[in-house]
């Protein structure tokens, strides 16, 4: 799979998330199934953004890359998330690249880099 920077869940401009699974309703996947996906995706970014030097000057961030990766990926997260999501009655119009993303700007904030 190619990533493109804008497609990263941690780009600072506009965003043009992914497609395929992570297109997919919160309504229409577990919890699960959509917990693994937002640490998958996680994952590939982060590996990304820290393989393609966009974690600061000289990748001098790349332990805050890996606590915002953590951050992301922890089950309790995604949880709290998700269950902010059903309680606005949400589900039904968010995707799953929408919780990708809304955890990842929250990781900036955790981990210090805003």
């Amino acid at each position: 799979m190619s990533i493109t920077e804008d497609q990263t869940i941690w780009f600072p401009g506009v965003y043009n998330g992914r497609q395929g699974d992570y297109a997919q309703l919160v309504s229409d996947v577990s919890l699960n199934e959509l917990t693994e996906l937002v640490q998958k995706r996680a994952q590939e970014d982060g590996e990304w953004a820290i393989a393609n030097g966009h974690v600061g000057e000289n990748n001098e961030n790349e332990d805050t890359m890996r606590k915002m990766m953590a951050w992301v990926s922890d089950s309790v997260n995604i949880q709290q998330c998700v269950g902010h999501i059903l309680k606005n009655k949400a589900d039904t119009t968010t995707t799953v690249d929408w919780v990708c993303r809304d955890l990842a700007n929250g990781s900036k904030w955790v981990a210090g880099s805003e």
